[in-house]
């Protein structure tokens, strides 16, 4: 760090990493001097301390990353009031400054906070505590990068420093733009966890799924400025059609965007969950993105029916880029699923409070939707909610955190369950097993009734046809999906397509 020409230097004792499995009864079953009592636990942590400050010097700052409460029940994990007398520890041991942290890999949603949980998060609450009992800064993160956030943090004592992390991902300018008296132009981090923790729990890149750049740095997907610029329409104002107008706005080109529905957000906020991605969020992209820099927008327009790309081409526009999104719901096409207490995944996100499907309600699917599905019947009003899969828990579609947000919402699973009927009150499933061939048969004459009030059926989603239908020179694949080139480019000249 010194040779670096670092300002200073933090020790990573936090989340269930090694210097907090030293920390942690927990994990720490040692009977030496680096186990048992919580001076010897601290041991290891005190003694990088000490050699770091022996290195550096007595004016080369030492922040120490630690957790004071794990936020678990079970027996071992450090509760706040040895967090406490952790944080005292560790102060003695020569630490400059305190970052409190929230949670562990057990629990690892409170340690790194999505979209939809409280707006004071774990990190919050110990802060403060902890910021009562030593007398250096205590500094904590947990969304901050909505700026709001942060200063309401540092006004009502929570912290002494407010640390942001995937807002940075999201918008590299973000300190600047604080500085400059420009809030306003933030691109907001909307703390999905897709681009950025999910990409590196799996050992990929972060990238984030509101900025394109971030990952690309280097400037391999960057594209200079228009010579000539020329007159683009945009299909679909989902995360596709907004990136690739900003973008091409950007560069010069003159955008239009047209949607089928009355606002832009296309999945974003038809698809995903308002406790997850707020519309406030997609409101303030459409004065700061679209309107400031002369995007128009035409709402409550399909492309394919009265109006056609012929037509848009007639009309001047030099390219046409297709991000209409997977709005058709697939069915299953069996018994009852026309019945009036049953919703398909798609319309029952774009307007889940236009359906009454009761206090028990079953979702059959487990792919993210899914999850979505449930978690928004939870906060609906629903008291059970289960989600039925044909196949065992290790062929689940959905990511493992939006499984595990889904469990701590009191979600239920029934594995091996293939539908086969759906009844005003409840469901019949037909039991699965798996062959040697990897593949799941149903089981004849295993049929069970389970009751529920109402059924969601989340099973995919495919794309609407009457756009294709009405081109001519565009080719499609098994699946009724555009078939583009690597860069973009459909069977059908000046038109481009992306996104799902």
């Amino acid at each position: 760090a010194l040779r670096s020409g670092a300002d200073c230097v933090g020790i990573h004792a936090y989340g269930g990493y090694l210097t907090d499995q030293f920390l942690t009864r927990r994990w720490n079953t040692r009977t030496d001097a680096y186990g048992g009592s919580l001076e010897n636990r601290a041991r290891f942590l005190t003694e990088l301390i000490a050699i770091c400050k022996e290195e550096g010097g007595a004016d080369f700052p030492v922040i120490v990353k630690f957790t004071p409460d794990h936020y678990m029940d079970g027996e071992g994990y450090r509760a706040i009031d040895e967090g406490i007398e952790l944080a005292k520890l560790i102060v003695a041991a020569g630490a400059d400054a305190l970052h409190v942290d929230a949670g562990c890999h057990e629990n690892w949603p409170n340690a790194m906070p999505p979209a939809g949980m409280q707006q004071m998060t774990l990190q919050s609450r110990s802060a403060k505590i902890i910021r009562s009992v030593v007398d250096v800064p205590v500094m904590t993160h947990g969304r901050f990068g909505d700026v709001d956030k942060a200063e309401a943090a540092l006004r009502d004592g929570v912290c002494d420093i407010a640390v942001i992390g995937r807002g940075l991902l999201a918008d590299p300018d973000l300190p600047n733009k604080v500085l400059s008296g420009r809030p306003d132009t933030i691109r907001p981090c909307i703390s999905c966890n897709e681009g950025c923790i999910a990409r590196v729990y799996n050992g990929e890149t972060a990238t984030c799924a509101l900025n394109p750049r971030c990952g690309h740095e280097d400037g391999s997907i960057d594209i200079p400025p228009a010579a000539h610029p020329k007159k683009i329409l945009v299909v679909g104002a989902g995360p596709a059609g907004l990136t690739i107008a900003v973008l091409l706005a950007r560069w010069g080109y003159d955008i239009t965007i047209f949607d089928a529905r009355d606002k832009i957000g296309g999945v974003m906020r038809y698809g995903i969950p308002n406790y997850r991605l707020p519309d406030s969020v997609l409101d303030d992209f459409q004065y700061h993105h679209l309107d400031l820099k002369g995007i128009r927008f035409r709402p409550n327009t399909a492309i394919g029916k009265t109006i056609t790309i012929d037509d848009l081409f007639r009309d001047g526009y030099k390219s046409v880029f297709i991000g209409a999104g997977l709005w058709k719901a697939n069915a299953m096409h069996i018994k009852g699923e026309t019945l009036g207490n049953v919703a398909f995944g798609i319309d029952y996100l774009a307007n889940s409070k236009a359906f009454h499907l009761g206090s028990d309600i079953a979702v059959i699917g487990v792919g993210n939707s899914a999850m979505d599905c449930a978690r928004t019947a939870i906060r609906n009003g629903a008291r059970h909610v289960t989600c039925y899969a044909r196949r065992d828990e290790t062929c689940i579609s959905a990511s493992e955190y939006e499984v595990r947000y889904a469990k701590l919402e009191g979600v239920g699973f029934r594995f091996c369950k293939a539908p086969v009927e759906i009844r005003e009150n409840g469901l019949i499933c037909r039991d699965t097993v798996k062959g040697e061939d990897g593949k799941f048969t149903q089981v004849e004459g295993s049929e069970t009734f389970y009751p529920h009030t109402g059924v969601i059926v989340s099973v995919s989603q495919g794309s609407e046809n009457s756009l294709v239908k009405t081109t001519t020179g565009i080719e499609t694949n098994q699946r009724g999906l555009l078939t583009v080139n690597e860069d973009g480019s459909t069977t059908r000249e000046g038109v481009f397509a992306g996104g799902d």
